[in-house]
């Protein structure tokens, strides 16, 4: 394969925020990760992660499994 021309100059999507056409538009979900060690963002990961994990649980009942209960039969 030849080489890729890298230069991206011209792209939209590899200009910093407030520069070419994409603009940084500031939401509420957004706000969340402006301080990666708050409580708030710390609850929503755990949240989801549990959520993900009883889902996944259901989804495979994948054995073995450390949750403490038995597989259904």
């Amino acid at each position: 394969m030849p080489p890729q021309d890298l230069d991206a100059t011209g792209d939209p999507n590899a200009q910093p925020p407030g520069m070419g056409e994409n603009e940084l538009h500031e939401s509420e979900s957004a706000r969340i990760v402006d301080d990666p060690l708050s409580d708030e963002l710390w609850n929503t990961w755990c949240k989801q992660a549990h959520d993900n994990t009883s889902i996944f649980r259901e989804l495979f009942h994948c054995i073995p499994d450390d949750n403490g209960m038995s597989p259904p039969i």
